[in-house]
């Protein structure tokens, strides 16, 4: 594919209310400043802006967010506010006055913004500005951010609702306003889970993420240039409603009233809960070959001990008998180990035996056979590496080959060999305060026993928590690839989807969501996030909530 490349730096210019940036928008130009593909070359700083009024009235809004922040203190903190003045220095820099209803942005100051010749306006302030007008002095517009349910028309805060309601994610988006467009459009999207009952902790997840956006889409348009970058926007998503950036509507105490009784008889109905059961993960297995609709309902249970759990099954077959490697973390641990756990053709299982421990925590344990010899990929995110183990005494004995990569937080990296190629499929956490669970990237490489592997062009191929993350081993079926990606919107690791591979080259990706797995085909069932088939045999975990021993 050739793509017609901008022949010199995006000129990019900044609307900012203050050099007291947050700590996310700070990243964000920090990075900005590091590519040898765009430039800073003008910041419109906002001359009139002031923090708003305190309200002195009961205002259950502010009082949730006061008990929040008071109760939730995420680390690294994206609304930490960071003075930006040593990052802006030497940057041109022109003050405008902005009213509460309308920035003044008159004739004069329109020619002298043209002068700076800037391809495209970032707003991280001037909530009120004229995007239209200012988008005509510049050849890609405004940029900005909005975070929340874009399809909601009250624009309440973002995550709360969310929160109280029990949505299962929160939008992030990257929106474009220009004159050269006929409407507003959507750069970029993700979705992060509301997987806590923190405002405050799940916006925090959600900011840091969207450090990613504008670099990603930036990269793109250096790349693929003007034209191409243009009629690609064009054929993109509308947003539903008109939002403003950084203008949110608080809600009156009557609508967080509405929210809050639900929200807190649901909390306390979950604490009761815990007094009688615990969660723990379990493992159900049936004899049958890759199916897109497996009847769940007639697997059958092994059932760990009351003092562990066990999940990520992955199978091999081995002398005619089911090897079912498995995480297994004994809760009074601080750290999951792999076991294996013995199966015959008859549905007689043994009791798990370790098989690798290490100082941290492991996990997902990939394996697969390459070379009449086995491997084992297990998830180390905690050592920052992907490590590669061979096996020297099947299935007890694995030996350290290699970091396929280091100094990276990854997890559940998966592979898959293709046409003489390996791919690697894997989760990616970019930036610290974003979640493992919510981008999907894809890398290639000719050998398996190597250290240089190439990113894939269109990284992150998912970015989303409904479907990125994975959730076992990549399997064929009628000639067809299917991918299967974990749920991770209700709850961290609620649910699968089965995806069809429709295309993997080594510059494009995509895939079709053909089967959802839901944990409802029994009561009790809180989540499932591993699916395997080998050799006549599918392996699955669920999340169950179990009685409590008398002594527990």
């Amino acid at each position: 594919m050739v793509y017609n490349r901008l022949n010199s730096k995006i000129k990019i210019g900044l609307l900012i209310d203050s050099n007291n940036l947050e700590a996310w928008i700070h990243e964000i130009i920090r990075f900005i400043k590091s590519f040898d593909y765009a430039t800073l070359e003008l910041v419109l700083m906002n001359k009139s802006y002031g923090p708003a009024k305190k309200k002195h009235s009961l205002d259950l809004y502010n009082l949730y967010r006061y008990f929040d922040s008071k109760m939730n203190n995420p680390r690294p903190n994206a609304l930490e506010k960071i003075d930006a003045s040593n990052l802006l220095a030497g940057i041109p820099r022109i003050d405008v006055d902005e009213t509460q209803s309308l920035p003044i942005i008159n004739e004069s100051l329109t020619e002298t913004i043209k002068n700076y010749k800037i391809d495209l306006f970032l707003q991280f302030g001037f909530a009120n500005i004229d995007k239209l007008s200012l988008s005509k002095t510049s050849k890609y517009g405004i940029w900005y951010f909005f975070h929340g349910d874009i399809e909601n028309p009250e624009n309440t805060p973002p995550g709360l609702m969310e929160v109280l309601k029990g949505r299962g994610e929160i939008g992030a988006y990257l929106l474009m306003a220009s004159d050269k467009i006929a409407s507003e459009k959507i750069l970029y999207q993700s979705f992060t889970s509301v997987g806590k009952t923190s405002m405050r902790e799940n916006n925090n997840i959600n900011y840091w993420k969207s450090v990613s956006f504008i670099p990603r889409v930036l990269k793109e348009l250096s790349d693929i240039g003007e034209q191409k970058f243009l009629e690609k926007v064009s054929r993109s998503v509308r947003p539903p409603n008109r939002h403003t950036a950084g203008q949110y509507l608080a809600p009156n105490n009557m609508q967080m009233l509405k929210a809050l009784l639900p929200f807190a008889i649901k909390k306390i109905s979950n604490k009761i809960r815990k007094l009688f059961y615990f969660e723990q993960w379990v493992l159900l297995f049936s004899y049958t070959e890759p199916n897109l609709s497996p009847d769940f309902r007639n697997f059958k249970e092994i059932m760990p001990a009351k003092d562990r759990f066990w999940a990520d099954p992955h199978i091999i077959l081995y002398d005619d008998k089911y090897y079912i490697f498995i995480e297994e973390m004994i809760f009074k641990n601080r750290h999951a180990h792999i076991s294996v756990i013995t199966l015959d053709k008859h549905g007689n299982h043994g009791q798990p035996r370790i098989v690798l421990q290490k100082p941290y925590h492991l996990s997902y344990p990939f394996v697969f056979r390459y070379d009449n010899q086995y491997y084992m990929i297990p998830e180390t995110s905690e050592n920052k590496t992907i490590e590669l183990y061979r096996c020297t005494g099947f299935p007890d004995n694995w030996e350290f080959v290699m970091n396929l990569m280091e100094n990276i937080e990854a997890v559940d990296a998966s592979l898959l060999e293709r046409d003489g190629k390996w791919w690697m499929f894997v989760n990616i956490r970019e930036h610290p305060g974003a979640s493992l669970s919510e981008e999907l990237f894809i890398f290639h490489s000719t050998e398996l026993l190597t250290n240089k592997w190439k990113p894939h062009p269109k990284n992150p191929i998912v970015s989303d928590v409904k479907n990125a993350r994975q959730a076992g081993k990549i399997f064929k079926m009628n000639g067809n690839l299917y991918r299967v990606g974990q749920d991770c919107s209700v709850r961290y690791g609620y649910a699968m989807n089965i995806n069809q591979i429709t295309k993997l080259t080594e510059d494009e990706y995509s895939e079709t969501r053909v089967q959802e797995i839901t944990p409802k085909w029994k009561n009790r069932l809180l989540g499932t996030h591993t699916l395997n088939f080998q050799d006549g045999l599918a392996v699955i975990d669920a999340f169950i909530l179990r009685k409590k021993s008398v002594s527990q």
